[in-house]
């Protein structure tokens, strides 16, 4: 949910001109500012809200026109980046406000503010602070069972992290 692959695709060139795979002609974008629930990979379960951050997500930009903010690249290599998207596509520019991604994924409870190393906030991060508390107040998403039910992203993925390092110490004593 919080991070996507992105096709530039220049004026007069349809997209339908790219074959091949996505990857060789998209880059990674990491969805600045928040952090989703994980979703399943191989044996991992996923976390609740994973799916729904992702759908949510994918929804909002999927082959639309965005704008992306570069903020900084991650460890992996990734953009790091604010996205801005129309949410209504039938009415003209000049009558529709864009909507920040990140702050849609905080208002719904669908992320949480990444604190991690390596955070991008463009600013301050109390602004993203503030729409986490409202969801929070509101009881959306991640937050609908209270704060100390939450598993938080980066809980989830220290502890996946760690588990699966206490597989691969079992597995070589064997």
């Amino acid at each position: 949910g919080d991070t996507f692959r992105l096709r530039h695709v220049t004026y007069g060139h349809p997209a339908s001109e790219f074959s091949g795979k996505l990857v060789e002609h998209s880059i990674a974008v990491r969805i600045a500012a928040v952090d989703a629930p994980e979703i399943a990979k191989g044996s991992s379960s996923g976390q609740k809200y994973g799916e729904a951050a992702k759908d949510f997500a994918a929804g909002a930009i999927m082959g639309k026109k965005v704008t992306v903010k570069l903020l900084s690249r991650d460890q992996y290599g990734r953009v790091l980046a604010l996205v801005r998207y129309r949410d209504n596509t039938f009415l003209p520019n000049f009558l529709c406000s864009k909507k920040d991604l990140s702050e849609q994924l905080l208002l719904k409870g669908l992320a949480v503010v990444y604190r991690s190393g390596g955070a991008q906030y463009d600013g301050s991060v109390e602004r993203w602070n503030l729409l986490e508390q409202q969801a929070i107040r509101g009881k959306r998403g991640l937050w609908k069972d209270g704060v100390h039910k939450v598993d938080l992203p980066s809980d989830y993925k220290r502890k996946s992290r760690e588990s699966s390092k206490s597989k691969k110490q079992e597995f070589t004593r064997v």
